[in-house]
């Protein structure tokens, strides 16, 4: 187990990881590979000189360009009915500056959308209205009045908390991967502590798990499928769970598209 810790550069690093590098908007096909195929063995623990650069790379690799994403989000409550939003994600990610926006809409036809800029070592909602610039609280408030999710789960802003370490490889979903663990600066805080895995082969997110004090899992986010969009493998399925209300929020993304060169 090796620890380092690093300044990392504002919320450009943290913002919509899970729907950028973790998922899809950062193909899998021209990200950094790290190891040569075949890739179905558990990979050696990353040498002491080497975990640095492998989170660095994770952590830095954001400029996505533009691009698309459109698929179905529902929601699974535990003994409750399910609630499916139609999902689009709509974005233009450069080195210091992201702008996203997210668009759901329900069974009944009516829509809501949610415009997001990172920039400038601050994250900002974007209304008609005027702007409001993220605070402490925020990251726990719901995206959207009456479904679970929240900031925190799509912003994931602990990937700019400054101490990581390195905890030994693993295996996930068949893959070959990495696990790291973030620790909150906030000694009271929530999560207290975040155990990343990234795959071995491109430096992706395969799953976060979020912890309270008493080493308990609270939330998840996980990988469950890929698939090949217009040549390119990407993410095609993310599921956000609360292992404390056993609830399920599950994201099926039906296209992909990217101007990105």
């Amino acid at each position: 187990m090796h620890t380092f810790t690093k300044p990392f550069r504002c919320l450009r690093s943290g913002f919509f990881c899970l729907l950028l590098s973790v998922l899809f908007c950062i193909p899998l096909a021209g990200q950094f590979k790290f190891r040569e195929p075949p890739n179905r063995q558990t990979p050696e623990a990353l040498p002491g000189n080497f975990e640095e650069h492998f989170w660095d790379w994770f952590v830095s690799n954001r400029a996505a360009g533009i691009f698309e994403i459109e698929g179905l989000l529902t929601h699974r409550p535990a003994g409750s009915p399910s609630t499916t939003f139609q999902f689009l994600m709509k974005g233009d990610w450069q080195p210091g500056r992201q702008e996203t926006e997210i668009t759901l809409v329900d069974s009944q036809g009516m829509s809501i959308r949610r415009h997001v800029v990172v920039g400038n070592s601050q994250a900002r909602i974007v209304c008609s209205d005027g702007d409001t610039t993220f605070q402490d609280e925020t990251w726990h408030n719901p995206v959207i009045d009456e479904f679970p999710t929240t900031w925190m789960d799509l912003l994931m802003p602990y990937f700019d908390w400054e101490g990581v370490t390195y905890l030994g490889p693993d295996r996930l979903l068949g893959r070959p991967a990495h696990r790291f663990v973030i620790v909150n600066p906030d000694p009271v805080g929530l999560p207290a502590k975040v155990i990343v895995t990234l795959d071995a082969d491109y430096a992706a997110v395969l799953r976060t798990d979020m912890l309270d004090a008493d080493n308990r899992v609270i939330r998840r986010m996980r990988v469950g499928g890929i698939k090949k969009f217009d040549g390119e493998w990407m993410f095609s399925e993310l599921n956000w769970e609360n292992r404390l209300q056993r609830s399920s929020i599950r994201l099926r993304v039906s296209s992909f598209k990217t101007n990105s060169p």
